[in-house]
């Protein structure tokens, strides 16, 4: 029969069958070797495309906190929407890593189309409305990229005027090609005040505004194109 042991010996006995677990604080204080270990992780991350990012935080909860902090680098940051999947996992990133700094935004491979935003172009709204398509909602998903670098918009299937999409802060490149029935106004570039890039090929209807206008990013904007199409020819 084994002697029952009390006091310091007890308590030793039992810290080398079961040792401790690393604890978050020390004596109060956040555990630095956990922090560090949080920000490698966040920057392994960094390196890694959207797609590896979304799977690997799904390994544990401090993965997923990393995947939420991690601002990747734009050269691999790149993700086009051009099919329902994509951009229902375009939905999911948006709360999932909002620091996504780079979206393409290309026609559907599919029918479907974006629903329509302000003072849309009758005409194609009649024909859409009686075509049998998935309709997809746009502003809740993108509004929510806060830290968004790069957008593009490549023939995107968008009808009207949506004023979210020139309300980000730390945008840098904006390149809108042939977006025949997106209505958008110089003015509305006040809402990136650190555009450095406009590149638009677009059409006179959908394009309005004075080119005065860019003077409020005369610190920012370094290059300027705007190429202006007929309807018909876009």
């Amino acid at each position: 029969k084994k002697q029952r042991l009390d006091g310091p010996a007890a308590s030793g006995t039992a810290a080398t069958a079961a040792p401790l677990r690393r604890s978050r604080r020390i004596n109060g204080k956040p555990n630095a070797t956990i922090a560090q270990a949080d920000v490698v992780v966040e920057h392994i991350f960094g390196y890694l495309p959207p797609e590896d990012i979304m799977r690997s935080r799904r390994v544990c909860k401090r993965w997923k906190d990393a995947a939420k902090n991690t601002i990747v680098p734009i050269p691999t940051t790149r993700f086009e929407v051009d099919t329902e999947m994509k951009y229902s996992a375009m939905r999911v990133m948006s709360t999932a890593i909002p620091n996504l700094a780079q979206i393409t935004i290309r026609p559907f491979e599919h029918r479907a189309r974006y629903s329509n935003g302000e003072e849309p172009d009758e005409c194609l709204a009649t024909i859409t409305a009686n075509t049998p398509v998935t309709i997809v909602t746009l502003p809740e998903t993108m509004s929510r990229f806060r830290k968004l670098r790069v957008l593009e918009l490549d023939m995107a299937p968008l009808n009207g005027r949506y004023p979210f999409l020139f309300d980000f802060p730390r945008l840098e490149t904006l390149q809108i090609k042939e977006c025949s029935y997106l209505k958008w106004d110089l003015g509305m570039l006040r809402g990136m005040p650190l555009l450095k890039t406009l590149c638009a090929v677009c059409n006179g209807k959908a394009m309005t505004g004075n080119i005065k206008s860019l003077r409020a990013l005369k610190n920012t904007l370094e290059k300027v194109t705007i190429v202006i199409e007929s309807r018909h020819s876009a």
